[in-house]
């Protein structure tokens, strides 16, 4: 019997994957803990049974529990949420002296929901972020965190996009051309069978990988870089849009166990080629092959591979091959290619369980199963935590894994101290990693840290020049940090590179108005593609403008069409108004019925302004932990000393 989509219990509907119960009759709806939910999914499948502490332990709690204390706390937890009063008769959960608890009631599947077909406002289907990178599902006013999961390919530089860079160029602010600066652009397939994409793309990205930590160097992001494949663009116009010096081209020719590699590194602003090679060897030798043409790069451009730059994870080249298909058919997107995926890092890891990128990408692969509601929440999210630790168990320093973990913290748990130790470990051992000081500067953010995010978000723009999801993002930290002059700039790149960027006008529209341009931001509603956004900006725009009835319609349309998941969209629009009580209200919903991720950015929104002096306000944040003395105590390295990598060049 299948209750991952929910069931009736009693009097109650639980909704595991929303994390809630509902009544039956629909008046209340109340917010469950992951693990007490968790705990009450595994009494449902068992309903009628006993269940043992020690199994209920094991399968929530895992390796973690030392005592039975957090499960007799998270009992105890389940009963008042479902109305049973201590003393009383027990109608939900039985304690079984000695033994452990039985679920009295009979767990019934719900009948599966009918969504409407209506982009939801507060959380859309886990899409992002875009360009191999990952998004949670956010809010409109959301920026999108990064991470190396293929489905945010879905906002992926367009042809369209490429083509419109020439407004881009205008509107972008001029930023200098370091000499030790280059491109890995993706290598050309030139096999037989043409079968080979996925072994060429493993060569470029690696070699990426390997300049990337060379402090001296400045290295495009590969999702800008390998934006330009089949482009018919020639070499000086790739590096001038990547604002960068020097480009290596290259392809990659394998017949049976023997691999011919050919790469050559371009001086883009004289147009001549500073060296070229071709190794010609056995497949065996394709980390060695790896690591001479990054050490022959580095000579060119006169900076050291050494130390940790010059490190390669080998692993058994069966297992290699297994890995590289499995990450280029993942980032195909589609429910075939992500299973597939899945199931061929497994089979790496039954050749070489050490190898740590596999465990990485298997942990990345269920994020995107989860963001493209092809598996569970609750179950992915656990494959992606349990993949994580995997590599962590095998290398504590192992980096991307403390990213994915420090991701799941933020976004997932809203556990800022853990997020910040994650991400504080992970610059430690990668301060050179875009990803991770991309991720990291969302901690910054969430801990008020606006100077440090905002240094390193604008080097990722520089870094990752062609990616919407970068300027996208520098946007809402300027947003947050009240620099709208800069946050519009950053907007507009975005939406030049991504015209149909999700709720990109509508964030324009904010920023506008925040700036007092209500033409500006009318105009910027009218292209809003998503309902959702339009709605929303139609209600801030109605307060700014004084049509109140206007936005009162707004906000019941809101309401009707997508529930309580606008509920702290609807909060924006009253605090905006400086109806405290509405504002309030909706916030407590908010935290109620969603959780406390959207408050991550609502600490420090601006739209929050009018009602941060009444003292429900930081009582609120006090209850959900982002009150001022807990942000306080989160140990979090300062940020801005790691910009020099780039801005010193």
């Amino acid at each position: 019997m299948d209750l991952s989509d929910g069931f009736h219990l009693g009097d109650w509907q639980v909704l595991p994957l929303e994390g809630r119960i509902v009544a039956a009759d629909g008046g209340d709806s109340r917010r469950v803990r992951r693990k007490a939910m968790d705990v009450l999914c595994v009494l449902a499948a068992r309903a009628g049974q006993v269940v043992e502490r020690d199994d209920l332990l094991a399968e929530v709690w895992g390796r973690t529990a030392v005592t039975d204390e957090p499960l007799t706390a998270t009992i105890g937890e389940l009963r008042r949420l479902l109305g049973e009063r201590s003393g009383s008769e027990r109608r939900y959960i039985e304690t079984i002296p000695k033994r452990g608890y039985r679920l009295l009631c009979e767990a019934l599947p719900l009948i599966p929901r009918q969504e409407p077909d209506t982009e939801a406002p507060a959380r859309p289907a886990l899409v992002p972020p875009p360009v191999d990178r990952v998004t949670h599902p956010p809010y409109l006013a959301r920026q999108q965190p990064r991470a190396r999961f293929g489905w945010r390919a879905v906002l992926a530089v367009s042809t369209i996009a490429i083509v419109s860079y020439l407004v881009y160029q205008e509107l972008s602010a001029p930023v200098p051309v370091p000499e030790r600066s280059i491109a890995v652009l993706p290598f050309d397939d030139l096999s037989p069978a043409g079968d080979q994409a996925y072994l060429a793309d493993g060569v470029a990205e690696e070699l990426v990988s390997l300049l990337t930590r060379i402090p001296t160097l400045q290295v495009a992001a590969r999702n800008s870089a390998f934006s330009f494949r089949d482009q018919a663009l020639d070499v000086h116009q790739i590096a001038s849009r990547l604002k960068v010096a020097h480009v290596l081209i290259g392809s990659v020719q394998r017949v049976g166990d023997q691999v011919r590699v050919t790469v050559q590194l371009v001086d883009a602003r004289a147009g001549y080629q500073r060296w070229s090679d071709t190794y010609h060897r056995t497949l065996d030798d394709i980390f060695a092959i790896q690591a001479e043409i990054a050490g022959r790069v580095a000579d060119q451009l006169r900076v050291q591979l050494v130390g940790r730059a010059a490190q390669i994870r080998e692993t058994d080249t069966r297992a290699y091959t297994l890995y590289l298909k499995a990450r280029h058919i993942g980032r195909q997107h589609t429910e075939q290619g992500l299973t597939q995926a899945a199931t061929l890092y497994r089979e790496a890891l039954e050749i070489d369980a050490d190898y740590l990128p596999a465990w990485n990408e298997l942990a990345g692969t269920y994020f995107n199963l989860v963001g493209f509601a092809l598996m569970p929440r609750e179950e992915g999210y656990r494959l992606a935590r349990e993949a994580a630790y995997q590599a962590l168990a095998r290398d504590p320093d192992y980096a991307p894994a403390h990213d994915r973990l420090g991701w799941l913290a933020l976004y997932e748990d809203s556990d800022l101290v853990a997020a910040a130790a994650h991400y504080g470990r992970a610059l430690a051992l990668e301060p050179d990693d875009d990803v991770i000081r991309s991720n990291a500067a969302l901690v910054a953010l969430a801990i008020g840290r606006m100077d440090d995010a905002i240094a390193l978000l604008e080097d990722g723009a520089i870094r990752d020049p062609v990616s919407a999801v970068s300027h996208a993002n520098l946007a809402n930290a300027y947003l947050l940090a009240r620099k709208y002059t800069e946050a519009e700039r950053s907007m507009r790149n975005a939406l030049t590179l991504s015209p149909q960027y999700a709720a990109g006008h509508f964030r324009l529209a904010r920023i506008l108005l925040a700036r007092r341009d209500l033409t500006g931001a009318s105009a910027a509603l009218d292209a809003e593609p998503l309902e959702a956004g339009r709605l929303l900006g139609r209600a801030f725009l109605g307060n700014a403008i004084g049509a109140i009835e206007d936005a009162d319609a707004a906000i019941a349309d809101l309401e009707t069409r997508f529930g309580n998941r606008a509920a702290g969209n609807i909060a924006q629009v009253y605090a905006q108004r400086g109806d405290l009580e509405q504002a309030f209200e909706w916030l407590e919903t908010e935290y109620r019925t969603n959780g406390t991720a959207g408050f991550l950015e609502y600490r420090w929104d601006p739209v929050f302004d009018p009602i941060r002096a009444d003292p429900r306000w930081a009582d609120l944040l006090d209850r959900i932990g982002f009150g001022d003395d807990q942000l306080a105590e989160v140990e979090f390295p300062r940020l801005t000393a790691l910009r020099g990598k780039v801005s010193a060049k």
